[in-house]
């Protein structure tokens, strides 16, 4: 383990210093300041061996492991190097060539050959689309989250044992799935009371709503037409009946 005074023994031209800390810690802006290369790999957001059980338990407290919560895809999306720097008051501009990248860890003290592919996957995914692209803040996991479940089910059918995400219904009933947001008097979110409503799909959603209009329209018309079948099903069958009932009408009115 390496101590922030310890960093002025290690040559900047030999080393690439790879960040374990969490994401806010003051490690990161002092090794950048001092010039050292870095590869982020922050414990709060990229570790995805956390969110299970103490692999050694006294009985004692939550039996969770060290850096418990899980990690979700959400979280691994929105973890941006460039935002941390940035949060540590640092110029992107001024130290990006120091950040040279990133990389999720996967310990394997609760994991081994048989679970490690569903582990990693999907979650790498979102992962490999904030280092490549580096999607800027006002890009938010809910963008990317309709192609990540798509992605999902395409690297499943070339056999990668991805862990599920949601439902299947949700990737077959694009836009359907989805947390309603509370408003409160102020503002959205909280526990302060106040109603419960929809989430509204956005402009980039029309897809979703024709798929909502089509699927009611199609409902109302496959109702319509059974009734109609069965309708015309009871005619024939008791068509000898109907004939009897008109005779005897007719019968009784001479």
């Amino acid at each position: 383990m390496l101590f922030v005074g310890n960093f002025r023994y290690l040559p900047k031209e030999d080393y690439i210093i790879q960040l374990w800390c969490g994401g806010y810690d003051y490690w990161i802006s002092d090794l950048l300041r001092k010039g050292y290369r870095t590869i982020f790999s922050n414990s709060d957001a990229w570790y995805l061996d956390c969110g299970f059980g103490a692999w050694i338990y006294s009985g004692q407290g939550n039996d969770n492991n060290w850096c418990s919560p899980f990690k979700s895809w959400k979280t691994v999306y929105m973890n941006s190097p460039r935002n941390l720097v940035a949060g540590q008051g640092l110029l992107w501009r001024e130290v990006s060539n120091l950040v040279l990248g990133g990389e999720a860890a996967m310990w394997s003290e609760q994991v081994d050959e048989q679970a490690v592919e569903s582990r990693v996957w999907p979650r790498l995914s979102a992962l490999g689309e904030r280092l490549w692209s580096d999607p800027p803040p006002t890009q938010t996991w809910q963008d990317a989250e309709r192609r990540f479940i798509q992605h999902r089910h395409r690297i499943v059918q070339r056999g990668v044992r991805a862990d599920a995400v949601q439902p299947e219904f949700c990737r077959l009933h694009d836009g359907w799935c989805f947390m309603p947001v509370k408003k409160t008097s102020f503002g959205t979110g909280g526990d302060m009371g106040g109603e419960w409503r929809e989430q509204p799909l956005d402009d980039a959603d029309t897809e979703a709503r024709s798929l909502r209009k089509a699927s009611s329209g199609y409902s109302l018309s496959y109702v319509t037409m059974m009734t109609l079948v069965l309708l015309g099903l009871m005619a024939v069958a008791c068509r000898r009946r109907i004939c009897a009932l008109i005779n005897l009408l007719k019968m009784s009115r001479r």
